[in-house]
C-alpha cells in the first residue's frame, strides 16, 4: 500500500527546485534580452511581474500536491502501523507508532505490568481520557446549576 508514496514527497521537492532554477536563469536572460533590445524599461518589468506571478502558481500548486500525497503517505502509514500492531507486535509488547510527520516509525515498549491484556491497554490509552473528560464537563455543568 505505501509503495506508489514511497519518495514521492522528496521527488515532488527536488522538481520544484530545479523548476525554479531553470525557470530563473530562463526569465534572467529574457528579461535582459528585452531590456537590451527596446528602450523602454516596462517590458523589462512586464517579464519580472511574469516570472513571479508563474513562480506563486507553481509554488501554489506544487504545495498542495505534496500536501495531498502526504497526508495519503501519513494515513497510510498509521494504517499500516496499526494493522502490523494488531496483527504481530502488540503480542510481544511492542507497539509501532508513525514518526514525526510520518518520517519514520517509533517502536514504543507496551508497560504490560499495567496491563494483563492488550485490549486492557488500549482502553486505558483511549478510553480513559475520553471518560475523565466527559466526566469534568458533567461536574462542571452540575456545579453551574
Amino acid at each position: 500500500m505505501l509503495a506508489p508514496y514511497r519518495g514521492r514527497i522528496a521527488i515532488v521537492q527536488i522538481i520544484e527546485t530545479i523548476l525554479g532554477v531553470c525557470g530563473l536563469a530562463a526569465f534572467c536572460v529574457i528579461a535582459i534580452s528585452v531590456g537590451m533590445s527596446t528602450s523602454n524599461w516596462l517590458w523589462c518589468a512586464f517579464v519580472i511581474i511574469a516570472y513571479i506571478v508563474l513562480c506563486v502558481l507553481v509554488i501554489y500548486f506544487t504545495k498542495f500536491t505534496y500536501n495531498k500525497k502526504y497526508r495519503i503517505s501519513h494515513f497510510l502509514l498509521a494504517i499500516f502501523c496499526r494493522a502490523e500492531n494488531n496483527r504481530h507486535y502488540l503480542n510481544l509488547g511492542l507497539e509501532l507508532r508513525p514518526g514525526y510527520l510520518g518520517k519514520w516509525i517509533e517502536l514504543s515498549v507496551v508497560n504490560t505490568a499495567d496491563h494483563p491484556g492488550v485490549i486492557s491497554y488500549f482502553k486505558s490509552r483511549f478510553l480513559k481520557p475520553a471518560i475523565e473528560m466527559r466526566t469534568r464537563l458533567a461536574e462542571e455543568i452540575m456545579m453551574k446549576n
